[in-house]
């Protein structure tokens, strides 16, 4: 199993994941699993003060008649895959950017050293078990 942290950085993205519910869609690279963990990370930009990483999600469906979708972002030479997810829970407080960049341990992390700048980030499971304990403080 693999960790990620999804980033949502458009007004459309942001959308549609409110308004799937527990239910949405992203893209991750094509070696991404069912079963994989997404703690989505929403942005400054496009969440306010709703911004940071407020949920846990699960891979449930790998759907590559549907890879047109991802084409729109743009990740240089990496291949990505449309995956059907499922909101398993919500962090009990956002982890916000600021949270992450005072944190020891989580300040050398690529996702927080390029400030969420991207589409996607693998994790380890020592940095996803480091940002759901922060969720709790």
């Amino acid at each position: 199993m693999n960790y990620w942290i999804g980033v949502v950085g458009s007004n459309v993205s942001y959308e549609r994941l409110i308004q799937g519910g527990d239910k949405s869609w992203f893209c991750l690279p094509s070696g991404s699993m069912v079963g994989d963990t997404i703690l989505i990370y929403l942005t400054l930009g496009v969440a306010k003060s709703k911004s940071g990483i407020f949920a846990e999600y699960k891979v449930v469906e790998k759907d590559a008649s549907k890879n047109s979708e991802c084409r729109k972002y743009g990740t240089g030479n990496v291949a990505l895959t449309y995956v059907e997810m499922k909101k398993i829970k919500e962090l009990k407080s956002r982890v916000k950017m600021k949270k992450m960049r005072e944190d020891p341990f989580l300040k050398e992390v690529g996702f927080v050293r390029r400030q969420g700048q991207g589409t996607y980030f693998m994790i380890s499971e020592d940095v996803y078990k480091e940002i759901v304990n922060l969720s709790e403080k």
